[in-house]
């Protein structure tokens, strides 16, 4: 096994409620069997514990100094609080056993369709215009869908400019949790905008309080950080706190669990997508497997890779000219890195023997 710690700028600084990154930085892990195969995994934790208390630099050290030595004794992968590490190595075997088999992991999955229509996601711009701007980039692009990052003070503005100049644009907004019960009535006023769905509202672990948002909003509402389990999803269920699921590969600790998680979801009637992590071309293929589930409706947050790296490691994931992203059928679970750009990319690096 094999631990590569990489940095690829981002083309644009992706600002949210929770902070900005200007670059992605992840560990990709590598495993090779005496025959030569090989298997890849990406572990798309952000710089710092923001998004979930995972980051990068503790991922790293998890790997090294428990998980990755765990998995080489043929010991159990518990990862209680790390399932994107866990997600890395579990990813890095299943991508190896799909190409000594020679099946995909659409196929693994039951991935039904081919193509997926697109979403993207706009970060904070530098104003309205500016947002306006990118999101007419994204509309000429062929983007289904155009979500907009909102926090307090962030929000009103930039959605009703959004709306006004596309009337009839599918048009959503995620605050990462930015919001508290005392900014209902002004979350109320987002309601005249139709909204696809409002995204993640109030902090992962106040259910009650996206409970009593979601019941107070016409515009549906979408829950991701707080989904990290189907026991979660079983008590926002209950609470009434969700019509809409984001299923992420990375969050849930494998493609197999946001499988399973997404037709639980759709099941119980809730409209389901696959969201975005920023992902490098390793990670992409796999969130993209599994937006090919029959059960995930909506158009996925993972779009193409230039929209976020000049160079990815891989060969850049690509839409269609009308906005669609082929689901991929190839053996395998994802896209393996090139090695000149796995080079230029790479930090650190570990190699681990059993």
């Amino acid at each position: 096994m094999e631990l590569w710690w990489i940095r690829l700028p981002l083309v644009a600084p992706f600002v949210t409620s929770h902070g900005t990154e200007t670059e992605r930085q992840v560990v990709l892990v590598q495993v090779r069997d005496h025959d030569g195969h090989e298997g890849w995994g990406e572990v798309s934790t952000l710089s710092a514990p923001t998004y979930t208390a995972e980051h990068t630099a503790g991922a790293w050290d998890l790997l090294r100094s428990d998980l990755a030595p765990r998995l080489l004794e043929g010991l159990p992968l518990d990862a209680p609080g790390a399932p994107m590490a866990r997600a890395g190595l579990v990813t890095a075997l299943e991508d190896l056993r799909l190409r000594r088999e020679g099946r995909s992991l659409a196929a693994a999955l039951g991935a039904t369709r081919d193509r997926v229509a697109t979403a993207a996601v706009l970060g904070r711009q530098d104003g309205v215009d500016a947002l306006v701007e990118v999101a007419a980039q994204r509309v000429a692009e062929g983007a289904h869908l155009v979500k907009c990052k909102i926090a307090p003070g962030w929000d009103l503005e930039p959605l009703r400019a959004l709306r006004t100049t596309y009337p009839a644009l599918a048009l959503a907004a995620d605050a990462n949790g930015a919001y508290g019960l005392d900014d209902l009535d002004r979350l109320r006023r987002l309601d005249g905008l139709a909204l696809s769905y409002l995204e993640q509202p109030c902090p992962a672990d106040d259910l009650e309080a996206s409970g009593r948002v979601a019941r107070a909003l016409a515009t549906p509402v979408a829950l991701d950080e707080s989904i990290g389990a189907a026991a979660d999803l079983d008590a926002a269920l209950a609470r009434g706190a969700l019509a809409v699921v984001n299923v992420k590969p990375a969050r849930l600790g494998s493609a197999d669990s946001a499988a399973r998680l997404a037709r639980r979801a759709a099941a119980a009637g809730l409209a389901v997508f696959v969201g975005g992590m920023l992902e490098t071309g390793v990670g992409r293929g796999v969130a993209l497997a599994v937006a090919g589930l029959a059960a995930c409706g909506l158009p996925t947050d993972v779009g193409p890779s230039a929209r976020y790296v000049a160079r990815d490691v891989t060969e850049p994931w690509s839409a269609e000219p009308d906005g669609w992203m082929v689901v991929p059928r190839e053996p395998g679970a994802t896209r393996h890195p090139l090695p000149d750009r796995l080079r230029d990319a790479t930090i650190a690096h570990e190699v681990l023997h059993r």
